[in-house]
């Protein structure tokens, strides 16, 4: 049975509660998942009822919300504790977002507590303190905001003293970029010092300027760039297929890179920035850029291409898929091969069929040029994929004016494949 936080060590940092009563009502509900960095906007329901003894208990109801609708409570607390100075406490314990409202379109599952102060009879504010037992993350620093559902709108505060978003990462200069060998490199990015595997072909000659480049993107994994060179076995083809295969470690965050809100951050910068190097230091041809990554690598993969104009000729794609709404449109359009395994690709419960089915009618629906493949083997990218994958890639330089794949698929390119349509 879980048990709860103590709220005294928060009470201090609350603001003051008003002397005013909470009203019974809903509630546009904004938690901060500081965790993650991913913002989550929720219904909440207050209801005073009355018990036998005369005295007023308070209930919190929480829904999920998604594409303007709103789902049944998926938790309640029904006897929340408010003090004397109008800080309260409600417990949300196994409490399961259901799929069809969450934003991966599978079921999440949270223990938490909310610790707030009512600074309004119609106001909020507060932490958010637990787990979200789905990714094992412990919850210490989240933030909330909460005010009548009527008022809700696209620039709520996330927290009591929100202090707004943070300015964008500066990108290097060719004249910042370090020089890159093969092996293990360092380059600092956003401030932040970085880590970055290099393949280059044995062969190598630095008086070319035409290598093709592949920055691959690892997912959720305890070995980071030593899995993906494992399971993809694109360190063997690096010789044969003569390019240049640039792998970053992440910071271990949570879902392994930046991406649980739209916008810059600090690995996006990291890739523009080996874009930028990778062509001033290793002789990279600046038309054959080209992006991959699996599993949460594939979803930062699909963040990458859904929003910024990158000067990337391709993307290949595994097991990827998205956690927010894609923009509409997007500034450039790239092809993308996207492959997923069917129905049993599912990692940390969550389902990337799915993910992958969101991901790819909202990137065609952004104009890119899509080619699906579901390889039906569950969550991994074997090295049988890759050079069917190497071979879309490559097939394709930036600002083609088409994709030879429109016309015909090679021999090569299994019968699982298909243009997305």
């Amino acid at each position: 049975e879980s048990e709860m936080a103590d709220p005294s060590r928060f009470y201090s940092e609350l603001p003051r509660g008003n002397t005013t009563e909470l009203e019974s009502g809903l509630y546009f509900l904004t938690i901060n998942f500081v965790e993650l960095s991913f913002p989550l906007d929720l219904q909440m329901e207050v209801v005073k009822e009355e018990e036998d003894n005369g005295s007023l208990k308070t209930i919190m109801r929480l829904r999920a919300i998604k594409d303007n609708e709103v789902s049944d409570p998926f938790t309640e607390d029904m006897d929340v504790i408010i003090n004397e100075d109008n800080h309260f406490v409600a417990q949300f314990f196994d409490a399961i977002m259901p799929g069809n409202f969450s934003p991966t379109g599978s079921d999440v599952s949270f223990n938490f507590e909310v610790i707030g102060s009512i600074t309004s009879g119609k106001t909020m504010c507060g932490f958010i303190v637990g787990e979200i037992r789905t990714l094992s993350l412990e919850l210490e620093a989240s933030t909330f905001y909460a005010q009548s559902w009527d008022e809700r709108g696209d620039d709520q505060p996330r927290s009591c003293n929100d202090s707004g978003q943070s300015a964008g990462c500066q990108r290097l200069t060719i004249d910042q970029c370090p020089d890159l060998t093969n092996g293990e490199n360092t380059i600092t990015s956003c401030g932040i010092e970085r880590q970055v595997r290099i393949r280059l072909p044995s062969t190598y000659d630095a008086s070319r300027s035409d290598y093709k480049t592949v920055i691959l993107f690892h997912g959720l994994t305890d070995d980071l760039v030593d899995d993906i060179e494992e399971d993809t076995g694109l360190p063997r083809l690096v010789d044969p297929y003569d390019f240049i295969l640039i792998s970053p470690y992440s910071r271990r965050l949570p879902i392994e890179w930046d991406q649980a809100s739209p916008g810059d951050n600090p690995d996006v910068a990291l890739f523009e920035d080996l874009l930028t190097c990778t062509q001033a230091k290793l002789s990279s041809d600046p038309d054959r850029l080209y992006l991959a990554g699996d599993s949460g690598g594939g979803m930062f993969a699909t963040f990458l291409v859904s929003q910024f104009n990158f000067p990337i000729a391709a993307a290949a794609i595994n097991s990827g898929g998205t956690i927010f709404d894609l923009p509409e449109t997007s500034e450039r359009t790239i092809p993308i091969i996207y492959g997923w395994g069917g129905d049993c690709d599912v990692a940390k419960g969550q389902n990337f069929g799915t993910l992958a089915q969101t991901a790819l009618r909202n990137l065609s629906t952004q104009g890119h040029f899509i080619v699906s493949c579901n390889h039906d083997s569950g969550h991994e990218w074997k090295p049988l994929f890759s050079p069917w994958f190497l071979d879309f890639l490559f097939a394709h330089t930036k600002d083609s004016n088409s994709s030879p794949y429109a016309q015909s698929f090679p021999e090569t390119m299994p019968e699982y494949c298909r243009l997305y349509e």
